[in-house]
């Protein structure tokens, strides 16, 4: 069982991750609703999206953000069955989302610390230290802010397991399973190993495909060089991961490439990783210890574990800059191997104060960091974003959308309402996300054109026409002023607000 010490870190992480979202559900008063996302509001909205596919029984990913929705495609089947779990138990979909999020931060945490007990072979205050760098630690970000430099330790989530499971559930349930694998893999006379690694490589695949990735290539390099080292290796086991997840990423890669929407949606999905400089401070200083773990790494870690971790540490730099244009996805669980091998590094000091001073300083560095992203999200609370927060008559608009419609229409709304829309109604829009917008650029400058009234009456006619509107859901814009001739010929189904903040909802004939 874990000591005091490490269940006050878990106690810490929890209400870090589940406070603010609290704070924001209340402060949102009467006046506004919380959309339920606190950072990177784009890809949650787009998270809910998925979801809503599944609650209305879809097992097959289509493009809800775009007018070409495409044919469908077993995507994201995670939140495909998240939606499904939703419909069946009755909970809310935003209800869900975080409860999935809390289990698995859950899960993490149980995964990081069997895996922590089993490399330092069940010495409870080695396990507490590790564990308090790996789930509170970060990196040097925080020095470039007043700059107005915003590194990686900030923002991409992935990376690092406390930001993971601030922002959602699919990336701490794969990091467990990444490191659920590497444990597995290396544990000797496991009974049904094989069996048990074949299924957990399958789930992590379907969660976190580029975690299936990075884990596949960490274990393959560190079976080359424990083959070279004439240590012992697992054929079986490679045979087996491979088996499943091989074929489910050659299925993702296959029908991303051969459907027109999904091609064009992946082209635009580029996440280049960032200079090197800024990867350099967004791991450091516990990337340096860790490197320096090679020569004084603690004998009372186990020596196989170590050498997995070492491959991930170096291979992991490697392949996050490969020259392909989603190289930025591999530095998933990066911080894992990173923060590890930085404490046996401290670890490997004999004198006890030096260690303290090791760790006590490690957290210390990075600890504005973490601070500054929950500022930033208390920043975002107290400001009402609307990029968080719907006003009131726009949230009761989506709710008479969602129960009047008959469920897939296309409705014009502008970028911002665009990225709420498919997460809250059966709506699809013609822009409102970067990536799963079909020809996201265009689309965005035509329904910014539309709702700045830079169209002639005719034109935005013609636009309506063209894009095979049914709805238009308009929020504090004089419409009647803008296009009165529209305004007149199509049926105002919805209005609420006052004179100042108001939604209305359009009805094209």
């Amino acid at each position: 069982m874990p000591n005091r010490r490490t269940i006050i870190v878990i106690g810490i992480v929890f209400l870090l991750i589940t406070l603010p979202f609290i704070a924001a559900s209340i402060s949102a008063g009467s006046e506004h609703v919380f959309s339920g996302f606190l950072v990177n509001p784009h890809d949650g909205n787009s998270y809910l999206a998925k979801m809503r596919e599944g609650f209305q029984g879809a097992w097959s990913f289509t493009l809800p953000y775009s007018k070409d929705p495409g044919s469908g495609a077993f995507l994201f089947i995670f939140y495909l069955f998240l939606g499904h779990f939703a419909r069946i138990s009755g909970l809310t979909l935003i209800l869900t989302f975080h409860l999935s999020r809390i289990f698995g931060f859950i899960f993490l945490f149980l995964v990081v610390y069997y895996f922590l007990r089993d490399y330092f072979r069940r010495d409870q205050e080695k396990i507490s230290l590790t564990f308090m760098i790996l789930m509170l630690g970060s990196g040097l970000g925080w020095l470039l802010i007043p700059f107005g430099i915003k590194t990686s330790d900030l923002w991409v989530a992935e990376a690092y397991p406390f930001l993971s499971s601030f922002q959602n559930p699919h990336f701490p349930f794969g990091l467990g399973l990444m490191l659920l694998i590497l444990l597995l893999f290396h544990r000797e006379n496991q009974r049904y190993v094989v069996i048990i690694l074949f299924l957990l490589g399958l789930a992590l695949a379907i969660i976190l495909p580029f975690g299936a990735v990075v884990i596949g290539i960490v274990i393959l390099g560190e079976q080359i060089l424990a083959f070279i080292r004439k240590k012992k290796v697992y054929p079986a086991r490679v045979i087996s991961l491979g088996l499943s997840t091989l074929p489910l990423i050659l299925y993702q890669y296959t029908v991303v490439n051969s459907s027109p929407e999904l091609t064009i949606w992946n082209a635009q999905n580029l996440t280049p990783s960032p200079p090197v400089w800024d990867f350099l401070i967004a791991f450091c200083p516990a990337l340096i210890l860790a490197g320096l773990s090679w020569k004084q790494r603690s004998q009372t870690a186990r020596d196989d574990l170590y050498y997995a971790l070492f491959t991930w540490l170096v291979f992991g730099a490697v392949i996050i800059y490969l020259p392909i244009g989603i190289q930025r996805r591999f530095m998933v669980g990066y911080f894992l191997p990173v923060s590890i091998l930085a404490s046996t590094f401290i670890l490997s000091f004999s004198n006890r104060k030096t260690r303290v001073l090791g760790f006590t300083a490690l957290l210390a560095s990075t600890a504005f960091t973490l601070l500054l992203v929950l500022l930033a999200a208390f920043s975002a609370i107290s400001g009402k974003n609307p990029l968080i927060f719907l006003s009131l008559p726009e949230a009761e608009a989506m709710r008479w959308l969602d129960k009047n419609s008959r469920g897939g229409e296309l409705t014009l709304a502008d970028a911002r309402m665009g990225m709420f829309l498919p997460a809250f109604t059966s709506s699809r829009v013609i822009y409102g996300h970067p990536f799963e917008t079909v020809n996201a650029e265009d689309r965005k400058n035509s329904v910014d054109a539309f709702f700045t009234c830079s169209f002639t009456s005719d034109e935005a006619q013609e636009y309506l026409v063209k894009n095979q509107v049914e709805f238009i859901i308009n929020s504090n814009l004089d419409f009647q002023a803008c296009y009165p001739k529209i305004a007149r010929d199509t049926n105002l189904v919805f209005r609420a607000g006052d004179d100042k903040i108001f939604t209305e909802i359009y009805q094209l004939p």
